[in-house]
This record gives structure tokens, sequence and C-alpha cells, in this order.
């Protein structure tokens, strides 16, 4: 077991451990909220020893306690990419082979990304900060294609001469002999190699272009050149986005591809941090602008961009998600490498730094109407049209009444028959008994465009082609697109933002 190996073990052990501790009261807090009194009860069921104490669950029982309760206590909590961190953690748990270090870099990465959804961002820091030294550990790995370098005192023996002339009697060169040769000839060849190198140096002008356009830059005198990296990113706003200045461009010059990327995603998210709250982000495209006028630089921030896994198209959202924003589904990320600095962001670039972000504000076409198609069940009317400038309530019964004088307390806009209208057979009358007679709603989101359910207090699920299991309407709203379908118990409706 290699030093590196080691390391790894002990970043990731002490990381799992972070995990248990934050997860120890998130946990307790999220059950008892759902559950009330009876919330460890609820907790036990489906552990593996159903009499395991609180106070000995471990972290693999608290992972397991999250799973089996998904649905009801942590799905609006932590959302689908929670649901993800979580089980890839549960499968590294169960993991007993030694991880390598890139393997070792994801698994912190998750776990610092897990607890960051949790609120934890001490803990969190402190392990992201553990996933940055893997990651460094791996840069300085020899590559495993490369031969292992020669020790410094080793001597190369030399090589053998198609026809030999005998020099002695015995026709064998002494072992010293060998050894006095083979120095020499490798202190001469290292002697010319640096005399070439010289000669080369001596008649390379100071300032070159290469083919592909690129300019090399004499770079400034540490005191000629201001830090910016003391002052922190800074903000300008421009036609209708905001560009703020991440680093320097000396921090960068010796950053690996993977580093690179990693910088630029929390650039992103550094931008945005006073927007968290916001639900959804009031942005639908943001571009990262580049400035290398370095050809090696610009070729490794194309690499960070383009040839690491996911797409940066994808990795953004993920990230946002990850950090507890809440991203339009129609967010468009671009990024531009510039080799000078184009007008428009010339003062920026030299006021903040070669990186910025910038964000433009939510300008997405509007829905006016849309159209719900009934597909099980038997409504007033077989298909609805509803529009940007009302609020529409889905139950059972067109009025609602209560009390001995009938009250009438709600009219539902999208009602599914009683059971006692003339003509309606068995099956359907099942299934419109499912719809709860103020089941759901539906209202136009004005921050996003786009028409959202709202559950009242019937079970709602909404299930996307393509995007595998239904998803369950709890105390968040969900964001409907074309094609949705929204189950209402057994009954079912077709979302179309467009009539068919």
């Amino acid at each position: 077991m290699s030093p590196s190996d080691i390391d790894s073990q002990s970043r990731i052990d002490q990381a799992l451990a972070r995990l248990h501790e934050a997860l120890t009261p998130y946990v307790a807090d999220a059950m008892q909220e759902t559950f009330g009194e009876a919330w460890a009860q609820a907790a036990q069921e489906g552990l593996r020893d159903p009499y395991l104490q609180q106070k000995s669950w471990d972290l693999e029982a608290l992972l397991l306690i999250i799973t089996n309760n998904w649905a009801s206590a942590f799905q609006g909590r932590l959302g689908e990419v929670g649901k993800i961190l979580v089980g890839e953690v549960r499968t590294l748990q169960r993991s007993e082979a030694l991880l390598n270090l890139n393997d070792a870099y994801r698994a912190l990465d998750t776990m610092a990304r897990l607890l960051r959804l949790l609120g934890d961002d001490d803990r969190a820091d402190h392990v992201r900060n553990e996933a940055l030294a893997m990651m460094q550990l791996q840069f300085q790995q020899p590559s495993p294609s490369a031969p292992p370098p020669e020790p410094a005192d080793s001597t190369i023996p030399p090589p053998i001469p198609a026809n030999p002339t005998p020099e002695n009697s015995d026709n064998t060169p002494s072992a010293d002999s060998a050894d006095a040769d083979a120095t020499e000839e490798a202190s001469t060849e290292n002697a010319e190699a640096a005399s070439k190198q010289e000669e080369a140096d001596a008649s390379q002008p100071k300032e070159t272009t290469d083919d592909d356009g690129w300019g090399d830059e004499d770079e400034p005198d540490d005191e000629d050149e201001p830090d910016n990296r003391e002052r922190g990113p800074g903000l300008l706003e421009k036609a209708g986005g905001w560009l703020r200045g991440i680093r320097s461009r000396k921090a960068d010059d010796h950053l690996a591809p993977l580093e690179l990327r990693t910088r630029l995603l929390d650039a992103v998210e550094d931008t945005l941090a006073e927007h968290r709250a916001k639900r959804p982000l009031p942005y639908d495209r943001v571009t990262v602008h580049i400035l290398a006028t370095d050809h090696r630089l610009y070729h490794r921030y194309e690499d960070a961009l383009k040839e690491i896994e996911p797409p940066f198209q994808v990795a953004v959202p993920n990230r946002l998600h990850d950090a507890g924003f809440e991203p339009l589904p129609t967010l468009s990320v671009k990024y531009e490498i510039h080799k000078t600095a184009p007008k428009k962001l010339a003062a920026a670039f030299e006021k903040y730094g070669p990186v910025y972000v910038e964000y433009d504000r939510h300008q997405a076409k509007r829905q006016s109407s849309a159209w719900l198609t009934v597909v099980t069940g038997e409504a007033e009317e077989s298909e609805y049209r509803i529009r940007s400038n009302q609020r529409f309530n889905v139950g059972r019964l067109k009025e609602v009444r209560e009390g001995s004088y009938g009250h009438l307390i709600r009219r539902n806009d999208i009602a599914f028959l009683g059971d006692d209208t003339p003509g309606l057979d068995a099956d359907t009358r099942a299934i419109n008994n499912t719809v709860s007679r103020k089941h759901a709603r539906i209202e136009y989101d004005e921050s996003s465009g786009q028409f959202a359910l709202h559950k009242v207090e019937g079970d709602t699920f909404v299930s996307r082609p393509g995007r595998g299991a239904r998803v369950q309407v709890l105390y968040q709203p969900i964001t409907l697109e074309d094609g949705d379908l929204i189950y209402l118990g057994s009954a079912c409706l077709r979302f179309n933002t467009r009539k068919r």
C-alpha cells in the first residue's frame, strides 16, 4: 500500500465522520417535522436492527433512513440532486476496494456537495479542501504510460559494438573501466544538449508570434502588477447583465485543466451567492468570459471546458443545484475564450481580472395559455383551457359545500364528476372517488413564466416523459412542462402548452 493510498483512505474516513456528525441532527429534525412524536419509531422501520437506539445510528443507518423515508420527509428538503448524492455515498460505503486518487477526489467532492446541501458550510468547506488536496496529489503523480525516471546516480552501460576489437588479452573490460566510460559518455551528452539549448535560447527573439496568431506577453514584475486576488470579485452592470471578476491571470497560469474547471464553477457560484434565496433564479442565460492571451493557457482552458465530463453546460446547473440554488429549467450556459479583450469588456478585464460571469435577466417567453386533457377518470369537460391571468382549482365536484347550511367553500374550475352522477360506470366512479374535493390548484408563476402545480390536500404526482419515476408534489409546487402527466389519486390529466 503506497503512502498516497493511505493518505486517501484517511481523508475519506475523516470526511465520512464529518458527514455522520452533520446528518445526525439533520435526519432527526426532518423526521420529527414529518412524523411528530412518532418519528423515532418511523425511522426504525426498515433498519436491519429494528431495536437499534437513536444514539447508535451510524452513517449507514442514517443514509438508509433517508432512503426509506425519501418521499415523505426528504424529497422536499434535498431534491433530486440530494437523492443522487445520498446514493453515491451509500455506494462508497459498500465498496471495499481501496480508491485510487481520482476516485478519492470524486468521493470527497460528493460528500462536500452533500454537506453543502445540508446547510453545513463549515464542514463542506473542510471536505472540499481535502478534495482539492487529492486533486493536487493526482497532478503530481507521473503518467502511467511514461517510463520511471532514472535515479540521479545511475550509470548507463556502454553499447556493445557490432565487431568488437580486442583491446586486452582476455577481451573483457573491467567493471571500473566500464563505469568510467559510461559516466564520461553521459556527461558529454548532457553538456552537448545544454550547449545546444543555450544556443537556441540566445537566437530566439524576445517576442514571438506563433502560426496560430498568438503572441507571448512579457510578464510584468510582481511589484508592477496589482494583485486582484486581494480585492475579491468586482461588479460591473452592463447591457442588462452583471459581470464579475474572479481571479488574476497569475493565479491561473500554472493550473491543470481540472482545477481550472473547478475555479470556473466556483466563480459562477460565488457570483450568484447573494441570489441564493431567490426561487427560481431570475436569469435564463449565463456566459463565462475568459481572457487568455497566452496560447498555452488558452488550450488548458479549452481542455477544462470541452474535454472533462460532464459537459460544462451540464456542470453549471448541477453545481447551482448542489449549492442550494434553483436555476430555471431553461437556463442556457455559454462560454467565450478571448485572445484579446473585446471593447465592451476591456475595462472590466483590466480592472477585475481574466474571468467574468455574465448573467442576463430572465426574458423567457411567457405562456399565455395552456391545455389540460382528461386521460383517466371523467370530468365535466374532456379538455380545459387555462390562462395566465387566473388561478384554477382542481378537485371533485363543481361546488364544494360544508356545514348544515351547505355553505359554499370552494369552486373547482376543473371538476371531476361525483359518484352520484347518472350513467357513471363502476370503474370510472372508483377512479373519481380518489380525487379529493379540494385536491390541487394550478397557478401561473410570474418569475418563471410557466404554470405551476400546487398540492392542497390530495395525493398529487407529476410524471415527465423520459424522466423515469413519478415525482410527488409535497410542500413546494412543481413547474409544469409540455407533455407532463398530472396524477390526482388515480385520475390523470395531460398538460400541454399548445392545443393538440
